[in-house]
């Protein structure tokens, strides 16, 4: 388990709905809990003074209360997704290393193998291009279709809607912004699950391919 993880308040598989917006930096490194989601994300250009990120000066308050209306919208969305799937804990690379403390970053940097090779799965903001941009409801257009009527078994017309085909992997994501950075790249390398949220649909990667949003399997 990494040092430090961001603790949503999951609690049997759901949110405590009475403080859905309290998270917790949970520094305690002998936990139970054994499953995380880690963040894979772009910090965007803004300086470091003015990024939203762990300090010596905060990191006392963040033990024990960090308001998630106070987090930029890339992380706030990844509380969503992780909440979703019923996972407790978050690991943020700006929330659980001390961005002020050189020591902190160089024993943290050193364990960023196991941390995303540990992770149950890695929340990849693919389509955000900053920490305050989010990266969930951005689509780029909706998605064009035709209608067809056909004539059932009884004879009943039923609707069958024939869509545009919007599965591009290698555009969507190995040639996105966010993959042309080196420690992306070892992040995905590194990681045994990946759910990618592109500008079009939302890709699930595992070792044993590619599944897409609209329901097609394509093989690595």
């Amino acid at each position: 388990m990494p040092l430090r993880l961001v603790d949503l308040g999951i609690r049997s598989g759901r949110a405590d709905t009475t403080e859905l917006n309290r998270l917790r930096l949970d520094c305690s490194p002998t936990r139970a809990a054994n499953e995380y989601a880690a963040l894979s994300h772009r910090w965007g250009d803004a300086p470091p003074e003015e990024r939203f990120r762990l300090t010596n000066e905060n990191l006392s308050a963040w033990q024990g209360f960090l308001d998630l209306t106070t987090l930029p919208s890339t992380f706030q969305d990844a509380v969503l997704v992780a909440r979703g799937l019923g996972i407790r804990y978050l690991w943020i690379d700006t929330l659980c290393i001390k961005q002020d403390d050189s020591a902190d970053l160089e024993a943290q940097l050193q364990k960023m193998e196991e941390i995303f090779a540990c992770a149950y799965v890695t929340i990849s903001a693919t389509c955000a291009t900053s920490d305050t941009d989010g990266f969930l409801n951005r689509r780029d257009s909706q998605r064009s279709y035709h209608t067809l009527h056909i004539p059932d078994g009884t004879g009943k017309l039923q609707t069958v809607y024939l869509c545009d085909s919007i599965d591009d992997f290698k555009q969507d994501v190995e040639e996105s912004e966010l993959s042309e950075r080196g420690w992306i790249f070892q992040e995905r390398v590194l990681s045994r699950r990946i759910i990618h949220f592109t500008s079009k649909q939302t890709y699930w990667e595992c070792g044993s391919g590619v599944r897409c949003e609209t329901l097609t399997k394509l093989h690595k």
